[in-house]
């Protein structure tokens, strides 16, 4: 998936998916192991980044999913809470981040596939 792509979807979010996304994140960062991967994913995504001279490329991609997470946020009939929201916007940056690290190569990276693990409804659709 190209980032782009990723940052329209992320446009349609509802009020609903984004409380749901918000809950499996606090799943998947309830433990110490799920922190711990998650970070080191982030640390092997800056990385591959910085490797390849795409961290200002990351940098917008991640700004722009995470301002797209904010309008759909705004835009929502639901109540949302700061917390809710705020932990989606900085998911989906890291999502961005891995997209643009991935761009190229043949096979996704495996920190990749850790910040996806939460978004597979919205990656899949």
């Amino acid at each position: 998936m190209e980032p782009d792509e990723f940052t329209e979807r992320l446009a349609d979010l509802s009020g609903h998916a984004i409380v749901a996304l918000a809950a499996t994140l606090r799943h998947e960062l309830a433990s110490v192991d799920g922190e711990v991967a998650w970070w080191r994913a982030t640390i092997a995504i800056g990385a591959t980044l910085k490797r390849h001279h795409r961290s200002r490329e990351a940098g917008l991609a991640a700004h722009r999913a995470s301002l797209a997470v904010l309008d759909a946020a705004d835009r929502s009939s639901v109540q949302l809470t700061r917390e809710d929201t705020t932990l989606v916007a900085r998911a989906a940056s890291e999502v961005a981040r891995a997209l643009i690290a991935d761009r190229g190569a043949s096979l996704p990276h495996a920190a990749t596939d850790i910040v996806l693990a939460p978004w597979h409804r919205v990656v899949a659709a």
